[in-house]
């Protein structure tokens, strides 16, 4: 598993600066977000984000591309593609439906539309090569497991996978089934420590908790980056200490589950 850092997590620097944070924190990987630094559609942007990674020996492996399935005007799906061609990811990530409606909130005609959306992007990112992956999130239709399950079983293309994130409020029990349930569709992961209120916490304060996350996904975790996307005080002096905790909760977890592998 790489570890990796959101670029929204510094909306305020440049592109530059924030691969200049992420190379000295150790970290391995940046997805950079479309909402500030990769707009989609501006392939020169992209074109230097990965310039300025590759002069780090940072990776790419994602687009935070902010397309809201089911809402974004579809034209806009050709150059969200054509940026993260550019930036060298693998992965785009995209909003399942808008803002402030959950998945309670969907009737069946509600659920079908943002199905339709959903594989006409899948089918589109799959013909370039490429995976889209919906924001694990509360107040969007993929808020829980069974949801994101429900529309990948519908769209049923290859191209469509899915983040996770561990939304601090509900215990670590309901947080490992949920990574359990979606272990196979997981593309990467947005780590961080906050409280139910939003207030953000050092990530070491819940390092036993991540540990005990990163172990349930197996085998499956080498091709993931756990992208760092929330630190206390959006303090750049913190970074250091974040990447130090997430690098050992992403080796300790390989180390329990080659150990509860010879135990079987």
């Amino acid at each position: 598993m790489k570890t990796g850092l959101c670029s929204v997590t510094f909306r305020g620097l440049d592109v530059p600066q924030v691969a200049q944070l992420a190379s000295q924190a150790g970290l391995q990987a940046i997805e950079w977000g479309g909402d500030i630094h990769v707009p989609p559609g501006d392939e020169r942007r992209a074109s230097f984000a990965r310039d300025t990674c590759d002069e780090r020996g940072l990776k790419c492996p994602s687009y935070g591309s902010y397309f809201v399935l089911g809402e974004t005007d579809e034209r806009q799906i050709a150059p969200t593609l054509a940026t993260a061609k550019a930036l060298g990811a693998d992965v785009i990530r995209v909003w399942a439906g808008p803002k402030g409606k959950g998945s309670t909130a969907y009737n069946d005609d509600d659920f079908e539309r943002l199905a339709q959306a959903t594989r006409r992007f899948a089918q589109a990112a799959g013909d370039s090569g490429l995976v889209v992956a919906t924001e694990f999130h509360r107040g969007r239709f993929a808020d829980n497991s069974d949801a994101v399950l429900k529309l990948i079983d519908r769209v049923r293309h290859p191209a469509l996978r899915t983040y996770w994130q561990w939304e601090c409020a509900i215990p670590v029990g309901q947080a490992k089934a949920q990574i359990a349930a979606l272990r196979p569709h997981i593309a990467h992961l947005h780590v961080f420590n906050w409280t139910a209120d939003g207030t953000r916490l050092p990530l070491s304060d819940a390092r036993s908790d991540w540990l005990a996350l990163l172990s349930e996904l197996g085998e499956g975790k080498d091709g993931m980056t756990a992208y760092l996307e929330f630190i206390p005080q959006d303090d750049q002096d913190q970074l250091d200490e974040e990447t130090k905790t997430l690098a050992a909760i992403a080796m300790s977890s390989s180390d329990q589950y080659a150990l509860r592998n010879q135990q079987k």
